[in-house]
């Protein structure tokens, strides 16, 4: 369920920049998708 929020996450981001720690909740909604290098 959480990749469903990814865009209102996004939404939050643009519109009041990071202060409600948006880019931290999009960084972990997305870990588990994250390629290991």
């Amino acid at each position: 369920m959480p990749i469903i929020q990814l865009r209102q996450h996004l939404a939050v981001l643009v519109q009041f920049d990071d202060g409600w720690g948006a880019a931290e909740t999009i960084r972990a909604t997305l870990a588990p998708f994250r390629a290991v290098a």
